[in-house]
Formats: structure tokens, sequence, C-alpha cells
């Protein structure tokens, strides 16, 4: 695509340069017809090559100027395009380095998190949220709009394979402040998990407060009929 879009540049680069030459080259001939109308063709060869450098005299340059710039155009269409790749490719990169830390986080904790698991192993617990931390910290150095989106979706993926995991619903212990550690001894104890990795893979794990789904606008006419409980059901909530 960016490949196709610089080429598009210099066609019109091309374009442009050629109308603008054709532009002089009429005005060099308006000119001369205008002062010279009265005069008949020579057929003198010594006059003709005064016609000629007069012509040469007046596009030479200006068709080496136009050459230039477009030269120079061209050329920052190329770099312009280059730098667009470099950058698609290292995003790439990071955008793999990110998802990959994610998916790192959530296998250090799935080891101790479960039914017949040991919740609550300090270690992994540690090793979890440097993970989350270093896929947020790479995510941050993502330039490319394509290469953000994905990676927010990756991250929902992941946030709600955490909240499977780590369910407070379907594992009530998981409620209870004093299997984290003993309240109270301060972020330094060394009893308990470490303070930091709880904070960070709840917080991971929180709905975000602005949610994109708040700004969906319900319109039950884009549902189907044959659904009519959810039909009724969305009638409320529907839009005038």
């Amino acid at each position: 695509m960016k490949a196709h879009h610089s080429g598009k540049i210099r066609d019109k680069s091309t374009m442009v340069a050629a109308s603008v030459a054709f532009l002089i080259s009429t005005g060099c001939v308006v000119v001369w017809l205008y002062y010279f109308h009265s005069t008949e063709i020579s057929r003198d060869p010594n006059a003709w090559g005064v016609f000629a450098t007069y012509f040469s005299g007046i596009l030479t340059p200006i068709l080496t100027f136009g050459s230039v710039l477009w030269a120079v155009k061209s050329l920052k269409a190329q770099i312009q395009s280059s730098q667009q790749d470099r950058e698609i490719a290292e995003d790439e990169v990071r955008f793999r380095h990110a998802v990959e830390c994610l998916e790192r986080g959530f296998n250090s904790i799935k080891t101790v998190v479960g039914p017949d698991q040991n919740h609550f192993v300090r270690l992994e617990w540690l090793t979890s949220a440097r993970w989350l931390e270093a896929g947020a910290a790479t995510a941050e150095l993502l330039v490319t709009d394509v290469y953000k989106e994905l990676y927010e979706s990756h991250k929902e993926l992941w946030k709600n394979s955490f909240r499977e995991l780590i369910n407070p619903s379907a594992n009530p212990v998981l409620n209870q402040p004093s299997i984290y550690g003993q309240v109270g001894l301060g972020r330094h104890s060394i009893l308990g998990l470490e303070p930091h990795s709880v904070y960070v893979v709840f917080a991971f794990m929180t709905w975000n407060r602005d949610d994109e789904i708040d700004e969906v606008e319900i319109n039950i006419d884009d549902i189907s009929p044959a659904y009519i409980g959810p039909r009724l059901y969305l009638q409320g909530f529907s839009r005038d």
C-alpha cells in the first residue's frame, strides 16, 4: 500500500513537470510569433540555429530546475515510504513481544491459581506481574494505529482469560484479604504476596471505566423479529 502511494506521488509529479514544460514551450512559441509573426519563414540554416538557441536558452535552465525539483520530491517520497515501512516492521516486532508478554504473564499465574492449586505462590505472582508490566511498556512504544488497535484487542482477550482464571465469584476465598498475606505488615513484608504484584494483576483484570460498548446505540430494528425475547427486553433501552 505504501509503495502504491509513493508511486502515485511520483506519477503526479511527473505529470506536473510535463505540463509545466509544455506550457513553457508553448509560451516561447507564442512570444516568438507575437514579435516575428510578420517575418517570412527563413530558408537560412543560420536563422534556424538562432531560433534553436532561443528555445534552448530559455527551456534548458527551466527544465533542469524542474528536473531537480522532481528528483527531490521523488527522493522525499521514497524516504517517507521507507520510514513508514521501517515503522511497520518495528511495530510488528514490538506487537508480537507485547502480546507474548501477556501470554507469559497468564501462564505464570495459571500454574498456581486453580481448583487444585495453591493460589498464593509469591514468585509466580511476581513473575506474572512483571510480564504484564513488560507488555504494557512495549505497547507504549507502538507508533502505528493498526498495531495499537491489534494490541488492545489481544489485551482484552487476555484480560478475559485472567478473569476466568481468577474469579472471586466462582472461588469466594479470593475475596478474603488475609489469604494474600497478613494485613498491616507494610509493603516491604516478605510474608504473603508482594503487594505490587497483586495490584498489577487485579488492575489488569479490571474493566475499563470508559468501555466502548457503552457508546453503542441500541436499536431493536437491527434485531430480527425472530428473537422476540431480546427485542421485548431491549425496547426500554432502544433509542427513539
